[in-house]
């Protein structure tokens, strides 16, 4: 049935572009298309958030196939994607807001010429993405990124890399800082109201302690995750427990593998109706990672950071690393579970030295150019000068 209704969707597309280019649009009307992977989360829910404030807009979310992600106060503001509903809305509006590519709202035949396509992204270009992949990346997935009229970065950096990796024009790249970002400086009460919520949920299964949060990418076998044995578990529970911690595992919404550990100390979130990783990370005191750009978010808030490369030379073979890892990585790097157990100790003991703080401050000024809680509101300003 799925490859039906889009083989259709492909038939279609002429009259789609055709009707497109008569009806008019609506300039009040801006739509969010959530996307395939159906979860409302990230730089696209924050500046809908955004969006919400200003009376003159009225924002619809463009679910892919439910509601289930859509926080209840926003039921009345969305819509099936794949329905007629979703087409009319599409056809009518001026702004599209994506955060990966034009196959976020499914219809084909719907271009950037009747519309502004902005592409809020959903992360610091870290790894090696499109043209600098080492696999090989295709035509149709690079002439999916040039159909966006602008899309956003964090910094100067940021927005050399995804010119340069997307073949966007420099110019279309607006250098705004991530919407999501601002989560992670914003006060508790001026959370969405669901994200309190989840937020106090986190805070009573905290309960006082140290959160330390491993989270690790996906790799091209996405049913790959590091195995810790028994003896590990064992090693890392004792650890928690004399630092009065315990450890949050979140894998990549397009990791298949599961950690099943049944711990006092040690908890798989991916099992929590728990999307919005930026208020996870505001309660994190530790951040271990691996290759994502995670922890490039992270340094807003100057906590420590480690990484875990336990498989560097194999995952090389199948990403690039844009930068210098060990230049721009302000922590440690461990490559075997006995040296994360010994880096995560002395981060537990306070032992950083003024080194690896001077390079925190680079990695920080390099990865973004505000601090200042407003990447929403830029994006909502530089939306409204391309529609003028």
């Amino acid at each position: 049935m799925r490859a039906f209704f889009f083989w259709s969707i492909r038939i279609i597309s002429p009259f789609v572009f055709l009707i497109d280019c008569l009806i008019p649009k609506k300039e009040s009307l801006w739509v969010f298309a959530v996307g395939n992977s159906n979860q409302w989360e990230g730089n696209s829910r924050a500046l809908f958030e955004q969006t919400k404030k200003n009376q003159a807009i009225n924002p619809i979310i463009l679910a892919f196939s439910s509601k289930s992600e859509v926080p209840p106060d926003d039921y009345d503001k969305t819509v099936l994607v794949k329905s007629t509903y979703g087409l009319f809305y599409l056809l009518r509006s001026s702004v599209i807001i994506i955060h990966h590519e034009t196959s976020d709202y499914v219809w084909k035949g719907i271009t950037k010429k009747r519309h502004v396509i902005f592409n809020v992204w959903h992360g610091i270009v870290f790894k090696g993405v499109g043209t600098a992949r080492n696999k090989y990346t295709s035509k149709k997935t690079m002439k999916n990124k040039s159909r966006n009229t602008a899309v956003i970065a964090s910094s100067k950096i940021d927005r050399l890399a995804i010119s340069s990796c997307f073949n966007i024009p420099f110019n279309n790249v607006m250098v705004t800082g991530y919407p999501r970002n601002d989560w992670l400086m914003s006060a508790h009460e001026n959370l969405p109201n669901d994200l309190q919520k989840k937020e106090n949920n986190l805070l009573s299964k905290i309960n006082g302690r140290k959160l330390v949060l491993y989270a690790p990418t996906y790799r091209d076998n996405t049913n790959k995750l590091y195995n810790f044995n028994q003896n590990e578990i064992l090693e890392l529970e004792y650890l928690l427990k004399n630092n009065n911690a315990i450890l949050v595992i979140k894998t990549h919404d397009y990791t298949t593998a599961i950690y099943d550990i049944q711990s006092e100390y040690i908890f798989n979130f991916d099992n929590y109706k728990y999307y919005q990783v930026q208020n996870v990370l505001r309660l994190t005191d530790i951040l271990i990672t691996d290759y994502s750009s995670i922890w490039c978010d992270y340094l807003l808030i100057n906590k420590p950071v480690l990484a875990f490369h336990y498989d560097w030379e194999d995952y090389l073979k199948e990403r690039t690393i844009i930068y210098d890892f060990k230049l721009m990585f302000p922590g440690e790097i461990a490559y075997n579970f006995t040296e994360l157990i010994s880096f995560l100790d002395d981060l537990f003991q306070n032992k950083e030295n003024e080194h690896k703080k001077t390079r925190y401050r680079f990695a920080l000024n390099s990865f973004h150019n505000y601090f200042d809680g407003k990447n929403s509101e830029r994006v909502f300003n530089e939306i409204l000068k391309l529609q003028q």
